[in-house]
């Protein structure tokens, strides 16, 4: 189950919306993340919710942790 997010009428999924973040703002520790969910699109999710969707990103290979930072793999 993804979860769904709409903004501006436009459903996007917690791994797009953490993508967008990601490609202006890294790297980023999950507090970090977290608050740019609140701040920038108003998310109200857990913090456990997204640090497992971020796990999951690094286990798909979409994402890379170093030092307790996530970024984009390129």
């Amino acid at each position: 189950m993804t979860i769904q997010i709409e903004m501006n009428k436009i459903k996007k999924s917690l791994p797009e919306l953490l993508i967008l973040i990601l490609a202006k703002h890294y790297p980023l520790r999950i507090k970090e993340i977290h608050n740019k969910l609140k701040d920038l699109f108003q998310v109200k999710l857990s913090f456990q919710a997204v640090r497992k969707a971020l796990n999951l990103m690094v286990d798909q290979g979409k994402l890379v942790l170093k030092k307790n930072e996530y970024q984009i793999n390129k």
